[in-house]
């Protein structure tokens, strides 16, 4: 398995991040940041002096699936521009949330499927794998939901531990990781509390990962650290506990 930590939208601070890591997840796009103010062949070279390949995080801030046709095409064709970028620093994940502009729309779920096909189409072009996040915390697509439109394109799915915990409660999301943990790519870890999405150190809140990871004991993906936070100690502490949490260690 493969550790990393999400900084943000803020490259700069991929030089605070441990060694100890191999990979980090970088936030890109609208309210984030746009590709054009980045400095490429810095990156690359930051990416390169820490050995880190890079997971970009699109932006989450605008619905994938609305009632608008001409919206929905526009999004597809502004997350293409985002994934040529990606493409060009060699990503190899892309996460997105999986948003509707009306989450009791039937119809606007319909949309939903097919955009998640068509952006999933995408990066296969890119050679980028997209993964969509379960969101349902947020009033959107519940995570047994959102499994269901995953099975049918056949899709990856990326697992937050805290929208999960905040959606459903542990004894429910431990549910749904033994009944849908194979389609988990890649995992954002947080620790959090009942109802909230905190981004808190592993092992200052509620969740019990133990429990959580028992359920994905063949889980062989990506594993980012999504706390906020820039204390290398936290990050360090938080992927040792994580690691102790998928050997079955108290």
């Amino acid at each position: 398995m493969d550790y990393g930590v999400s900084v943000g939208p803020a490259p700069e601070k991929i030089k605070e991040v441990p060694e100890e890591f191999d990979f980090v997840e970088l936030a890109i796009g609208e309210k984030e940041i746009r590709p054009e103010d980045i400095d490429q062949k810095n990156l690359r070279k930051i990416l390169d002096e820490k050995n880190f390949y890079l997971i970009v995080h699109l932006p989450f801030r605008q619905p994938v699936a609305t009632g608008v046709e001409e919206l929905n095409k526009a999004l597809i064709s502004y997350f293409e521009r985002l994934l040529e970028f990606s493409a060009e620093l060699e990503t190899e994940k892309a996460v997105i949330h999986p948003n509707m502009r009306d989450e009791e729309s039937k119809r606007q779920q319909v949309i939903l499927e097919q955009q998640i096909k068509k952006l999933k189409a995408l990066g296969e072009e890119k050679d980028i794998e997209m993964v969509f996040e379960n969101v349902g915390q947020f009033d959107t697509l519940e995570m047994f939901d959102l499994a269901e439109i995953i099975e049918k394109v056949e899709a990856s799915m990326c697992f937050d531990t805290g929208h999960g915990f905040a959606e459903a409660g542990q004894e429910i999301t431990e549910t749904f990781l033994e009944n849908e943990g194979e389609k988990i790519s890649h995992i954002h870890a947080q620790d959090t509390r009942e109802n909230e999405d905190l981004h808190l150190p592993i092992g200052s809140a509620q969740v019990d990962f133990q429990a959580f990871f028992s359920k994905l004991e063949n889980f062989d993906g990506t594993m980012c650290l999504e706390l906020f936070t820039s204390d290398q100690d936290y990050m360090l502490l938080s992927k040792e506990k994580i690691e102790e949490a998928f050997a079955g260690d108290n």
